[in-house]
């Protein structure tokens, strides 16, 4: 019964992850007219709060080692609430960008934290559905935000997002004895075996995230500007592309334990790059579009299963350091790679978007046909769940 508690708490905390996340997007041209910032402005607080995001998630197994994952939590989603309760109330700038990077911070080491616990605990059904709680809060976000535009402010909106914050954060504060970490496997890469492993694996994470949040970004321009869809419809396509990940993870943690993770990353790479590839060639409309869908679906699965797999490829003992640092290259790769198909699309068009699209999945296969290459397979994983 713990252990099933822990596991909703689990969600509840990627949920609210969320959240603040979905509902920037929609809060934004409100406090850029509140605060009389240009829009582009934007960009300077994503700046601020990927760096709090890559300084906690890069320190997360220092710090879980030193506090435990139990005392991690609480702590975490406290300041997450107090940094929501700034937005809420201040009227001052700095102080929002301030507050934007202790935001990055307690989301990464809410991120890190719960993920590295999951993937040391439990199976691919648990760790699937995780990260599909993660997309079930960025959806709420844009929803809570909006209604309280609608009815009021952006104000309220935080307010009530400090205010969930708040109560997880005294769950996680009354559950924080039961958080533990199993002890190590006898079954260890030493550190020099352990280096090329991370050195792949950091890559296979730049890659994914990168190709995943490019072709979110910039699918919409492809498909307007470049294919000639009417925005209406476009934006539906790109609705729907974010879409699979959430039913791309339920049908992952359906499918449970009964399918190696190993072979379930290296179908959803060949899928996705067999999407991209078709979403490049693109001979109607709606090909191109059923690339777009078997890119999102393919992709879904690849980062939580990627995430169970570390203790089993790095050693339970390195694995929060190590899933620290997968997501700190994903957060780099997700801002990377996006960037470089803007300076190409500066350059060349809106045309270069498909095949450089192609090209990143390309890579991303590769890559995972390195880290998943002989001597290089995991020991173990999680446990059934």
């Amino acid at each position: 019964m713990a252990a099933r508690a822990l596991i909703g708490l689990s969600f509840a905390g990627f949920i609210a992850l969320g959240m603040p996340e979905g509902a920037l997007g929609v809060a934004w041209p409100s406090l850029a007219s509140e605060f009389e910032r240009p829009l582009g402005e934007l960009g300077l607080l994503l700046v601020v709060y990927t760096s709090g995001y890559l300084l906690s998630t890069a320190s997360n197994g220092w710090l879980m080692r030193r506090f435990g994952v139990g005392r991690m939590l609480p702590v975490s989603s406290a300041i997450a609430a107090a940094t929501l309760a700034v937005y809420a109330g201040t009227g001052r700038w700095p102080v929002l960008v301030s507050a934007s990077f202790l935001l990055g911070a307690a989301g990464g080491l809410i991120d890190a934290g719960v993920n590295a616990y999951t993937a040391l605990r439990h199976g691919s059904r648990v760790m699937n559905l995780l990260h599909a709680s993660f997309g079930l809060g960025a959806t709420l976000g844009p929803f809570v935000m909006t209604f309280a535009i609608d009815t009021g402010s952006y104000r309220t909106g935080y307010g009530l997002l400090a205010a969930v914050q708040a109560l997880l954060a005294a769950a996680f504060w009354v559950s924080r004895h039961r958080w533990s970490i199993p002890p190590p496997s006898s079954e260890q890469p030493g550190r020099a075996g352990r280096r090329p492993l991370l050195a792949a694996s950091l890559a296979v994470f730049f890659l994914y995230t990168g190709v995943e949040v490019a072709t979110g970004q910039w699918a919409f321009t492809l498909l307007t500007l470049d294919r000639g869809i009417d925005p209406v419809p476009a934006g539906l396509l790109v609705t729907a592309y974010w879409g699979s990940f959430t039913l791309g993870r339920l049908i992952t943690a359906g499918i449970g334990d009964r399918r190696r993770p190993e072979a379930m990353v290296g179908a959803g790479m060949a899928a996705a790059l067999g999407g991209a590839l078709l979403l490049w060639w693109s001979p109607t409309d709606w090909l191109g579009a059923a690339g777009l869908m078997i890119t999102g679906l393919s992709l879904a699965p690849i980062f939580p299963l990627l995430t169970l797999l570390t203790p089993g490829r790095l050693g339970s003992s390195y694995a929060p350091t190590a899933i620290g640092f997968q997501l700190a290259a994903a957060s780099v790769g997700a801002a990377t790679l996006p960037g470089l198909i803007g300076l190409a699309v500066n350059r060349s068009g809106p045309g270069a978007i498909g095949w450089l699209l192609a090209l990143f999945a390309g890579l991303l296969a590769v890559s995972g046909i390195v880290l998943a290459a002989p001597g290089r397979r995991p020991v173990g994983y999680g446990g059934a769940s």
